[in-house]
């Protein structure tokens, strides 16, 4: 959030960067960076997932991506105004370091709960992200009130560090449960990993109920992210909020995401994740058609606080219900396609917006353009058959 702001209004200058002729926004830029590194995202994550199915290295290729992103993070701090395609690469870096090691972190879920329970854990362990995402933010807050402008280039590297301190648990506590495949004799894991990818594409039918959410996930998830990676810039430029308003606002969030990923584990548990995820939807809906006439700082809150109400249901429920229909012996492989549902929709989704913003010359057309995903999610969703997945799952 403190990056998005800070790219967007002082590394790139107010008049836009000059590239292959024409001047850039820092917002369009600053989508364009997003879409890149989601997009490279998409191009491997089943593979790398397939292979880690074969070899039970989840763990490993994990800490790859982690040091990566935690380095990258760190040379966030030594961007300066002017510097745009550092700026950029960099933060393509760190997104990839974090995109890419949530695909197989996610992987480890059907390993630690039963069907029955993976609302609920992934939505404790959602909750738990935003807690400790907030605390962050509130040392990087107290930062920039002591140090002001000064203190931005040292809070990347606080982040850094956090991020490196608190994934060290699950380095060292979490025992990887899968158990490597035999490989035939001349073909390696590599190899393999391509092959199963492209055999279960061709046998995609096996798991009709699960792709049918998959493509769900691809469309409404288009718009919840799109949402997540612009609400600073969004606030700034149309609402005119400060660095620290915002700040508060999403130490507000975290509290508030918290109480709603676990209002939603339980509201799985009583209807279905179906139901829950439908619900969430719709309020998202509301959320865009408030934030195109939203002008004031008040609205802006109300904004965050529906936003916090439903953006960590709408993931961690996500998360659980594609566990749920994943054949425990292709965790890694399925969930680097759940990757894609995320992260395709992380690429594409700034890259709208960024266009449109670009095209009419204001962001609340942006905004409001990322609702046909929703609507076409929404009905998507309504075609699956959650019994029916899981009978494919289990044969």
């Amino acid at each position: 959030m403190i990056y998005a702001t800070y790219f967007a209004g002082a590394v790139v200058p107010a008049e836009g960067a000059e590239i292959f002729g024409r001047r850039w926004s820092g917002e369009t830029l600053w989508n364009i960076a997003g879409a890149v590194s989601m997009g490279i995202v998409c191009l491997w994550a089943p593979f790398l997932g397939a292979v880690t199915d074969y070899t039970a290295a989840k763990k490993r290729f994990l800490a790859g991506f982690w040091i990566a992103g935690c380095l990258a993070t760190a040379g966030l701090a030594f961007v300066r105004p002017g510097m745009v395609f550092a700026g950029m690469a960099l933060f393509a870096v760190a997104n990839v370091g974090f995109a890419g090691g949530n695909a197989l972190y996610n992987a480890f879920l059907p390993e630690l709960a039963p069907p029955d329970r993976m609302a609920r854990v992934s939505s404790l362990g959602w909750g738990l992200g935003y807690v400790g995402g907030g605390l962050c933010l509130l040392v990087n807050l107290v930062m920039l009130r002591r140090g002001g402008g000064s203190a931005i280039g040292p809070g990347f590297v606080v982040v850094a560090g956090w991020w490196f301190l608190f994934a060290l648990p699950l380095f060292l506590v979490v025992r990887e449960r899968a158990t490597s495949k035999s490989i035939p004799p001349g073909r390696s894991a590599l190899g393999m990993g391509f092959s199963d990818v492209f055999a279960t594409v061709r046998h995609i039918r096996k798991h009709r109920e699960l792709f049918k959410f998959l493509l769900a996930y691809l469309l409404f998830n288009e718009g919840v992210e799109t949402v997540i990676f612009n609400a600073s810039v969004y606030g700034r430029r149309v609402v005119g909020m400060s660095q620290d308003e915002l700040i508060l606002l999403y130490l507000a969030i975290q509290v508030v995401a918290l109480l709603g990923a676990l209002l939603f584990g339980r509201l799985a548990e009583r209807w279905s994740g179906k139901r829950a995820i439908a619900l969430s939807l719709w309020v998202w809906l509301s959320v865009l058609g408030f934030a195109f006439f939203a002008t004031t700082r008040l609205a802006f809150w109300i904004l965050g606080i529906l936003v916090a109400i439903v953006m960590g249901g709408t993931q961690a429920l996500s998360r659980a219900f594609f566990g749920q229909l994943t054949p425990r012996e292709k965790t890694a492989e399925f969930f680097g396609f759940f990757a894609i549902g995320g992260k395709f929709a992380a690429a594409l989704g700034p890259l709208l917006f960024g266009s449109v913003t670009h095209l009419t010359g204001t962001m609340r057309w942006g905004i409001l353009s990322v609702a046909v995903f929703f609507i076409g999610g929404m009905a998507l969703l309504a075609a699956v058959d959650p019994e029916r997945g899981l009978a494919e799952a289990r044969s």
